[in-house]
């Protein structure tokens, strides 16, 4: 699969010291007509003497990005204005020794890790999850292998 990210539009001039907006555009995806549109102005002019009264710039049409996921066919699999995006959303902790209290240099356990896709596009196969550790829990190296998560799915570890 490919990802493509589309960028289009280009703002119109500017009046004096004055920048002009960004530009629009519109997606073909074989035959689909995909529209999104966020705003990118454009940069504030430099400073000059003042010259001839003319007439002022008009700011250009919003533009936008759309990113393309084609299959190695070609053929347009998925679109979206954001790629993926995986966060963590639960991790179950328990204390080996499980008195209600972890104490340091405690064994723990960690399980239930829920990863979600909040993002546009799907988490591609093949992404890694790993449990890594910090100055104050010590984890041995663990790294889990993630399938495709679509956009809005959650995946249990």
């Amino acid at each position: 699969q490919g990802v493509t990210g589309y960028v289009d539009g280009g703002g119109g001039g500017g009046g004096v010291g004055r920048g002009g907006g960004g530009g629009s555009g519109d997606f073909d995806c074989h035959g689909y007509v995909i529209s999104n549109y966020i705003c990118f102005p454009g940069h504030a002019g430099m400073r000059r003497r003042h010259g001839a009264r003319g007439i002022g710039g008009h700011t250009g049409a919003c533009g936008g990005i759309l990113w393309v996921v084609d299959s190695p066919q070609g053929d347009c699999l998925y679109t979206a204005s954001t790629r993926y995006d995986a966060n963590v959303t639960r991790v179950k902790t328990v204390a080996l020794i499980d008195d209600g209290i972890i104490e340091p240099n405690e064994r723990i356990a960690v399980s239930c890790i829920s990863v979600t896709n909040s993002g546009g596009l799907p988490l591609p196969l093949g992404a890694v999850c790993s449990i890594l550790s910090t100055e104050t829990i010590m984890f041995e190296p663990t790294k889990f292998d993630l399938p495709t998560i679509l956009p809005g799915q959650t995946f249990e570890i």
